[in-house]
């Protein structure tokens, strides 16, 4: 011990005074006053386990070690037990599995002291003759306690029945504290985070059912009562929760971990078989209340987020325990509309004739042709003019020009056969021309100035903005994939005025955009080119008749071609459509739980063929349309088909649904045209290629003002599809786009990833408990981390 001076004012000696009386600190008046030395052991907390014995206490001690006493080599020890009696259990943090160390030893000795006990005997037998000095002091640390910390781990006496205590039957069924002859103490285990112990609980007759037992609920204590012999406190119920959707934790990994505890905390009762824990688990997670459905969601994109991302993920079970319950978005229900006069339009495209996009493929795709054409001159044949290109420029045959003179590469069959397919590329452009002069004569006028035949002698490359266009123009995909409703109310803006003050109404359609641009900064009047001004016109006119044609097969055609803005930008569904009331299943049963109720059934299309068939996978190696990636095969056969997910940017899930067999548009259509009120801005999909016709085609009025985007992750595989697909081209334009996390869904993807294993060998009914737990607990730790 040291003596130091005393501060009057000292808030140490305050609390120690306050907490352990003025017995253990007493102020004698002097100057100088006695404190623990680093060397001593110190009593730091206790409090009572029990409500019926006074005696049983919980004791934690400060003890420093021996050879070096610091205070961060200190050691926590433990009493838990009856201190006159000396009947307990020993526990340290230093030697975890020892009963007996030196630690315990130093904490053995300041109890005897305290006690007054006589320090030869043993402090078993020489425990009980006086009482501790400080009988009822409790340190801030208890001050805060919930009421089950102190009942999870320790014997609590008889837990009584409160009035609120009803029966399984029926909550009409409740505790009836004058039915005494009914009542009686029954003797239960109550598991806790480190050890079991035997506890009694009141339990009534239930007089509806006859055969049950009322038993307390134990809420207000923290206990979870399972069938009134197994409690379990909450705590462990909650530590599992947390456990799983931090890491890979099945039930039988955790239940081995909770058995180790148990033992190294010296449990008298070993902790639970795991398939008792599993049921156990999901009866209390059922009662909390954790819903994926949350006041406002993401507290930036709100209830109704801007930009949605969807993906399939490969979190499945076993096809053998699917129910008939499951009922994803995509069920036809009785209440459906029949929409049979929707049918597939056809020719949706830029350029509807096939031949001509094939004929203009054939120019554009592979070798610059103004290489083809300086090799030409290099074996000194005749390079085209403007009176041969005026009258068709035929260029040599295949013979003469491997022969007279020999092409200085043509010395194998297959650099010959590659010879001639530059020839015959460089003697279609001629008719590609012919073919957009007879489309649009503007558009004509266009290609000849980059990419005809004057061009080439000329040595002229066309700039990029150019060839990207015509790129778009013959690609096998919907006009509407590159101009949307609202992008056509933005080019009749610039068409109306084609200035450098409206060129920020192009931003939606990067392809012109880039061409304006271009343009205006390289011309010497900074105008647009009056072809390309009629190439623009011509772009608005086809995107409006194929708009027009998809509204007349769905019977809400509103005329939006002319050169203003329209006036009509609802994107309701037609008026016999209205969402109406629909009471939603449960979620549970369904596997079906989005952030927004159910406002539709989804529609059955009679006239479309292939409305309800599955999407060919590439384990089949079948191509879906003119996309050259297949939907991956997902799972086993034995297993069903996963669950798809939508998050906005900031990585929060605004719902899912268990698939039953295999992924398609068909799951991320159904959910966006029964659950939304009015279609999100943007839609971020792997298939938005193929997805953005199929909604159109559908329900046009609805997805008319929505954007269908591929994510720069998986833009990597579609190798056939255009750049007004891909995100990243409308981000290069617009660094608003850029700045959004398409991501998001890979990540939230990656963290379901880790109860996969354990969905893999649930039934239906517990995969889908335990997915919405994940995400329910995911979205709340995104939302923390804001």
């Amino acid at each position: 011990m040291t003596k130091r001076t005393r501060d009057s004012s000292c808030h140490h000696i305050a609390f120690l005074r306050s907490v352990h009386g003025e017995d253990m600190f007493p102020d004698n008046g002097d100057d100088d006053i006695t404190y623990y030395d680093e060397r001593s052991a110190i009593l730091f907390e206790r409090y009572s386990t029990s409500v019926n014995d006074p005696n049983q206490h919980f004791y934690h001690f400060s003890v420093p070690a021996r050879t070096m006493p610091t205070i961060q080599n200190r050691a926590i020890v433990q009493f838990e037990g009856n201190v006159h009696t000396g009947s307990g259990s020993w526990s340290c943090t230093k030697d975890l599995n020892a009963s007996h160390c030196s630690h315990i030893h130093l904490a053995k000795l300041l109890v005897q002291t305290m006690l007054d006990v006589d320090r030869s005997g043993s402090w078993e037998s020489g425990l009980g003759a006086g009482d501790l000095k400080y009988d009822h002091a409790e340190t801030a640390m208890h001050e805060n306690r919930p009421g089950y910390s102190t009942v999870q781990n320790e014997d609590a006496g008889v837990i009584p029945l409160l009035e609120t205590d009803a029966c399984v039957c029926s909550r009409e069924s409740t505790y009836n504290p004058f039915l005494t002859s009914k009542t009686k103490t029954v003797s239960c285990v109550l598991y806790g985070l480190s050890h079991a112990k035997n506890t009694t609980i009141e339990v009534q007759d239930c007089q509806q059912c006859r055969r049950r037992l009322i038993g307390p609920d134990c809420q207000n204590l923290g206990v979870f009562n399972w069938n009134n012999r197994i409690l379990v406190s909450e705590a462990l119920l909650d530590d599992y929760t947390s456990s799983f959707a931090a890491s890979e934790t099945p039930f039988a990994a955790y239940a081995i971990i909770a058995s180790r505890r148990y033992r190294t905390h010296k449990s008298a009762i070993p902790f639970m078989d795991p398939k008792v824990f599993v049921e156990i688990w999901f009866a209390y997670i059922s009662l909390v209340q954790l819903d994926l459905r949350t006041p406002g969601m993401c507290p930036r994109c709100g209830p109704n987020p801007e930009t949605t991302i969807w993906d399939g993920v490969t979190l499945s079970f076993h096809r053998k325990h699917l129910r008939a319950s499951l009922e994803p978005p995509t069920t036809l229900n009785p209440d459906s509309e029949a929409r049979a006069a929707v049918v597939y339009v056809q020719k949706q495209q830029c350029f509807a004739e096939k031949d001509t996009r094939q004929l203009l493929g054939k120019v554009l795709n592979g070798t610059s042709l103004v290489r083809v054409m300086e090799k030409l001159e290099s074996l000194q044949i005749p390079k085209p003019t403007s009176d041969t290109a005026a009258t068709g420029f035929q260029p040599p045959t295949s013979n003469t020009a491997l022969h007279e003179p020999p092409a200085p590469d043509a010395t194998n069959s297959k650099e010959a056969a590659e010879w001639n397919s530059q020839l015959d590329r460089l003697a279609a452009v001629p008719a590609a021309a012919q073919h957009l002069q007879g489309i649009n004569h503007w558009l004509g006028e266009m290609f000849e100035r980059w990419f005809g035949l004057s061009a080439i002698a000329a040595h002229r490359e066309a700039p990029d903005p150019y060839y990207l266009l015509f790129k778009q123009l013959i690609a096998e995909e919907s006009v509407l994939q590159m101009i949307n409703r609202p992008g056509m109310r933005d080019l009749a803006i610039f068409i109306a005025d084609p200035s450098q003050k409206n060129i920020s109404h192009l931003i939606a359609i990067p392809t012109l955009y880039d061409v304006v641009r271009y343009e205006l900064a390289t011309t010497q009047t900074n105008t647009v080119r009056h072809e390309t001004f009629e190439v623009l016109k011509w772009l608005h006119t086809r995107a409006g008749a194929v708009m027009e044609a998809l509204l007349a097969k769905n019977g809400t055609s509103t005329s939006t071609t002319n050169l203003a803005p329209s006036q009509s930008n609802s994107t309701a569904p037609p008026a016999s459509n209205v969402p109406s009331v629909i009471v939603e299943k449960s979620w549970k049963k369904t596997g079906c739980h989005y952030a927004m109720t159910q406002l539709r059934h989804r529609p059955k299309y009679d006239g479309l063929q292939y409305d309800q068939r599955p999407e060919p996978s590439g384990s089949k190696n079948q191509k879906r349309g003119n996309c050259s990636k297949w939907y991956s095969q997902y799972s086993e056969d034995r297993q069903t088909g996963g669950i798809m997910c939508v998050w906005c940017p900031h990585s929060i899930c605004y719902g899912f649904h268990c698939i039953p067999k295999g992924e398609g548009r068909n799951d991320v259509f159904s959910a966006l045209y029964t659950r939304w009120e009015k279609a999100p801005k943007r839609v971020i999909y792997d298939f938005a290629c193929a997805l953005g016709p199929y909604c159109l085609t559908r329900e046009p009025e609805f997805f008319l003002d929505t954007e269908f985007r591929i994510d720069s992750f998986h833009a990597k595989d579609h190798t056939k599809c255009a750049p007004a697909t891909f995100l990243a081209t409308y981000a290069a334009v617009n660094p608003i786009l850029g700045a959004i996390n398409t991501s998001a869904g890979e990540c939230g993807n990656s963290g379901l990833l880790k109860v996969r294993k354990s969905v893999s060998y649930m039934s239906q009914d517990r995969a889908i408990m335990y997915t919405h737990v994940y995400l329910a607990l995911w979205n709340r730790l995104r939302v923390l981390e804001m």
